[in-house]
C-alpha cells in the first residue's frame, strides 16, 4: 500500500509540473506576442514619419539623398544597434505595404522583412498566414519564398494570384555509422610526467594513458579500439585507419527541449562523462511554441523504451556544448546494434515536419 501512494504521489506531483509549465509557457508566448505588436507597431509609424517627411520634401534641400544616412547615424548613436540604413529603409517600406493591412502578432520584424520581398498584398497574407499557421523559423520562410519565386513570377498579373507552396526539397542529413570504442592515438604534451609517450584521445577532452594492453606496435595519429576482457582492455590499431570515431554509448538523464539533451556518456575505459547535447544540423522552433512542444514529445515518446543509445558527437558550439547525432532502437540496450541499425533522431525530427535543416 505505501509503495502505491508513492507512486500516486509521484504522479500527481508530474502532472502538476506538467500543469506548471503549460502556464508559464503560454504567458512567454502570450508576451512574445505582445512584444512583437509592439514593435510592429513602432517600425510602421518609424517608416511613416520618413515617408511623409520624404513626401513633404520638408528636408530635400538640407539632406538630399542623405536623409536615411544621417537618421541612421544619429539614431545609432541615441539608441545603439537597430537603426542601420537597411533597417530604416525596411521600416519605409513597412509603412508603404502595410498601412492599408493588418500584421500577425506571432510574426517578428525577421519574418515581415522577407514578407515584404512580395509585392502583392493577397499573396504576402497568404504567406504569412502560412508562416503562423506552421510557425516557420525565418530561414524556413526565406526557403520557401524561393523555392515559390518562379511560380509566383510565372502566375503574375493573372488573376490567380494564390500560390500554393510545393513541396520543399527533400530534407536529407549525412549519415555516419561507426563502432564504439574507437579512438585516436596522440603525443602526450606532458614530456616525461607520464608513465608512456601517447595519450588515447577518448573525445570531451578526456585522455587517457597508454598503459594497456596493446597489440602490435602504436604510433602517433593512429585510430586504435580497445576492446574489454576478464583480463582488463587491450588496444589494436584499426585495419581501416579512416573509421569515425566519437561514437558513444549514453544513457538519458533529461529530455531538455526537442534538440537539446542532457546524457550520461561511456567514454571508454570505464570512464563516464555528463554533457548537454544538441542534435546537430537541425533547427527546432522554441518551447514555447506549439511545434516546439511537439518535437519534445516526440523524441520523449520515441526514446521512452531506450536502456540506451548511441551518440556520434561533433566539434563544440560557440556555447561549449557538442553536437551530436543520436541513433536510438526501442528496447535495445545493444550500444554496437545501435550504431549500426540504430533510428536517426535528427532525421525523424526533419521527416515528421518537427525540424529543418539548420
Amino acid at each position: 500500500m505505501r509503495a502505491m501512494t508513492t507512486v500516486t504521489a509521484e504522479s500527481r506531483y508530474q502532472q502538476l509540473i506538467t500543469r506548471i509549465e503549460k502556464i508559464y509557457l503560454d504567458a512567454r508566448q502570450e508576451s512574445k506576442k505582445r512584444v512583437n505588436q509592439v514593435i510592429l507597431d513602432a517600425y510602421r509609424r518609424i517608416g511613416r514619419q520618413i515617408v511623409e517627411v520624404e513626401q513633404g520634401r520638408q528636408l530635400r534641400a538640407a539632406y538630399g539623398e542623405r536623409l536615411l544616412d544621417s537618421l541612421s547615424e544619429d539614431l545609432t548613436e541615441r539608441f545603439g544597434p537597430g537603426f542601420s540604413v537597411s533597417n530604416l529603409r525596411y521600416m519605409r517600406q513597412f509603412y508603404l505595404a502595410y498601412r492599408d493591412q493588418e500584421t500577425k502578432a506571432e510574426l517578428p520584424w525577421t519574418h515581415y522583412r522577407s514578407l515584404l520581398s512580395i509585392k502583392d498584398p493577397d499573396l504576402r497574407d497568404y504567406y504569412a498566414r502560412q508562416a503562423t499557421t506552421h510557425e516557420w523559423s525565418a530561414r524556413e520562410l526565406d526557403r520557401y519564398l524561393k523555392i515559390d519565386k518562379v511560380d509566383r513570377e510565372r502566375l503574375s498579373g493573372s488573376k490567380n494570384k494564390r500560390v500554393t507552396p510545393i513541396a520543399a526539397p527533400e530534407a536529407r542529413l549525412t549519415v555516419t555509422r561507426g563502432g564504439l570504442y574507437t579512438f585516436a592515438v596522440i603525443n602526450a604534451p606532458m614530456g616525461g610526467i607520464l608513465r608512456t609517450p601517447l595519450l588515447i584521445d577518448c573525445g570531451f577532452r578526456i585522455y587517457r594513458e597508454m598503459t594497456y594492453r596493446k597489440i602490435g606496435p602504436l604510433k602517433n595519429g593512429d585510430v586504435v579500439v580497445s576492446k574489454k576482457s576478464a583480463a582488463g582492455f587491450s588496444i589494436r590499431r584499426c585495419e581501416d585507419q579512416s573509421a569515425p570515431r566519437f561514437f558513444y554509448k549514453a544513457v538519458i538523464e533529461r529530455i531538455i527541449d526537442g534538440d537539446t539533451l542532457l546524457c550520461v556518456i561511456d567514454t571508454g575505459f570505464d570512464n563516464w562523462t555528463r554533457q548537454r547535447l544538441r542534435l546537430r544540423d537541425i533547427s527546432i522552433p522554441e518551447l514555447n511554441t506549439g511545434r516546439g512542444r511537439k518535437a519534445k514529445s516526440f523524441v520523449q515518446e520515441a526514446l521512452r523504451e531506450c536502456p540506451c543509445v548511441v551518440v556520434n558527437t561533433h566539434p563544440v558550439e560557440k556555447n561549449g556544448g557538442y553536437l551530436a547525432d543520436l541513433y536510438y532502437l526501442p528496447g535495445s540496450g545493444d550500444g554496437r546494434a545501435i550504431a549500426v541499425s540504430g533510428r536517426f533522431l535528427n532525421q525523424d525530427l526533419i521527416d515528421q515536419g518537427l525540424a529543418s535543416l539548420a
